[in-house]
C-alpha cells in the first residue's frame, strides 16, 4: 500500500531488571500499526534494521518522522 509519512518512535522498558526497547512504525495518514519489535539494545543497526522491516509493509518511498528525544 503507498503510504504517505510513517511515525517513528522508541522507548524503553524495563522487565526483571533489564532494561528493552520498543520500537514501532505507525501510518500517520491510515493511523495503521505497520511494525512493533523489541530489542534488548538501542543503537544505529537495531534503528535501520527495524527501518528495513517497516519499509516491507510500503510501496514507494515515505518520509519519516520522528522525535528529536535526546539520547
Amino acid at each position: 500500500m503507498p503510504r504517505r509519512l510513517i511515525a517513528l518512535d522508541e522507548t524503553c522498558v524495563k522487565f526483571n531488571g533489564l532494561e528493552y526497547w520498543v520500537y514501532a512504525a505507525i501510518d500517520i495518514d491510515g493511523n495503521e500499526i505497520l511494525s512493533m519489535k523489541v530489542y534488548p539494545s538501542r543503537n544505529m543497526l537495531v534503528t535501520e534494521l527495524f527501518i528495513s522491516d517497516a519499509l516491507n509493509y510500503c510501496y514507494g518511498k515515505p518520509m519519516f518522522t520522528v522525535d528529536d528525544a535526546s539520547s
